[in-house]
C-alpha cells in the first residue's frame, strides 16, 4: 500500500479518485465507499478487508491508494495490518459552509440531518489538527487536487 487519502464526509474525496487513476496510472485507486456493505459485518471487518486487499494488489506488484474515513488507529490492531509497510496519509478539507452545503446538496435519500453535518464538521476540524499534508477541495478545483495528491503520492 502506498497512501491513504481521508477526510470527513463531503470533503471530496470521491471527487479525484477518477482523476487520480489517470495520474497514478502505476497505482491502483478505490474509494472505500465501494464495499461499504461489508460494514454491516463490523466497522473493523470493513477496515481489515481494506487492508487484505491492498495485500493482494501489492502480491500483484502495484501500489493501492485508498480514498475513504479512515485514521492511522483505525488501522494499527487488525489482523491484516502486519501485512502491509508504511501507510501515507493525507487529507481533504474545505471550510465548514462549503462542507455543509455540500452534505445538505446530496440525495434526500442519504438522509444528511443538521447534526450529522455537524459532527462531520467537527471531525473534519480533528483531521485539520491531525493528518499532513492536507489539501483545500474548496480553494482548489478537482483537478488541482488530484495534481497535488499525485505528487504527494510520487513524493512518498
Amino acid at each position: 500500500m502506498r497512501a491513504l487519502v481521508t477526510g470527513a464526509s463531503g470533503a471530496g474525496k470521491s471527487m479525484i479518485v477518477e482523476p487520480l487513476r489517470r495520474r497514478l496510472p502505476d497505482c491502483e485507486i478505490f474509494e472505500t465507499d465501494v464495499i461499504l456493505h461489508v460494514a454491516a459485518l463490523g466497522w473493523d471487518t470493513w477496515r481489515n478487508t481494506w487492508l487484505q486487499l491492498a495485500h493482494a494488489v501489492a502480491l500483484n506488484g502495484r501500489a493501492t491508494v485508498l480514498c475513504g474515513s479512515l485514521l492511522p488507529e483505525h488501522l494499527e490492531g487488525l489482523p491484516a495490518r502486519r501485512l502491509l509497510g508504511p501507510i501515507r496519509f493525507c487529507n481533504l478539507d474545505c471550510p465548514d459552509e462549503i462542507l455543509a452545503a455540500r452534505l445538505r446538496a446530496r440525495p434526500a435519500w442519504r438522509g444528511w440531518t443538521e447534526e450529522q453535518i455537524a459532527e462531520h464538521q467537527r471531525f473534519a476540524a480533528w483531521l485539520r489538527t491531525h493528518i499532513r499534508p492536507t489539501f483545500d477541495t474548496g480553494a482548489l478545483g478537482r483537478d488541482e487536487v488530484a495534481d497535488r495528491v499525485a505528487g504527494w503520492v510520487h513524493d512518498g
